[in-house]
């Protein structure tokens, strides 16, 4: 789970307890924006997401438990209620937002600038990943995923310190997309309401398609039937 700047994670004493009420507020809000406004998403990632829960508890739980999980586990309530959630402002048609990157050698960019060098140099598609604010910092939510992969960071002070992580990324996993870095103040993090993950497909300097925000109502498979038709046409 994501961790907000303020008040402080993780909350002790009656905050724990207030912030738990207001994370099983939070998530019967997402279960229902997840199935109204993305019901194709919901669909491809319910078997995917109990796939991923029953990995990590290394039990074969069924639906209901992880429905006791989602609404009834404290700790999970918590986070739930740090975890962004954002549909942002951002519309299909509208003009992509420059925002303000780096690239891995520390100079400074941005999208627009970077999809003017694609339209120049690259083929048809060309992905790019950025690397935005740290979703489970070890001064923040952990979560035991990022344990077992060894992505353990402290949250990042200065872009310096995410070239660095992003660097170290590449070289572990072989990552072989673009990648860029969020300047420190999270200007294009903000404009593209992208914590913790998002997908956006961009002709033209003009936003074609905007995925719903991570990690429920984020889905690649969802992108890639958009890509294949922007192909055909």
């Amino acid at each position: 789970m994501g961790k907000m700047e303020d008040p402080t994670y993780p909350p002790t004493g009656i905050w724990f307890w207030i912030y738990a009420g207001l994370g099983f507020i939070k998530s019967i809000y997402i279960c229902i924006c997840w199935h109204v406004f993305y019901p194709k998403v919901a669909a491809i990632n319910r078997s995917k997401l109990l796939e991923k829960f029953n990995k990590e508890t290394k039990l074969q739980k069924t639906n209901w438990d992880f429905i006791k999980y989602l609404f009834f586990d404290i700790n999970n309530l918590v986070g739930t209620y740090f975890e962004p959630f954002d549909f942002g402002k951002l519309r299909v048609g509208q003009l992509a937002p420059a925002g303000r990157l780096y690239t891995l050698e520390n100079k400074e960019t941005d999208v627009q600038h970077i999809l003017k060098l694609s339209k120049k140099y690259g083929d048809q598609i060309e992905f790019l990943t950025i690397y935005i604010a740290e979703a489970h910092p070890i001064d923040g939510w952990i979560e035991e995923s990022n344990d077992s992969l060894g992505i353990c960071y402290r949250k990042p002070k200065k872009v310096e310190d995410r070239i660095h992580i992003a660097k170290q990324f590449i070289r572990n996993f072989n990552y072989p997309v673009p990648l860029y870095v969020d300047s420190i103040e999270n200007d294009t993090m903000r404009i593209y309401s992208a914590m913790p993950e998002r997908l956006y497909l961009i002709k033209n300097g003009i936003i074609i398609y905007k995925g719903g925000p991570g990690p429920l109502c984020y889905s690649l498979e969802e992108l890639e039937e958009y890509i294949q038709k922007l192909c055909i046409l």
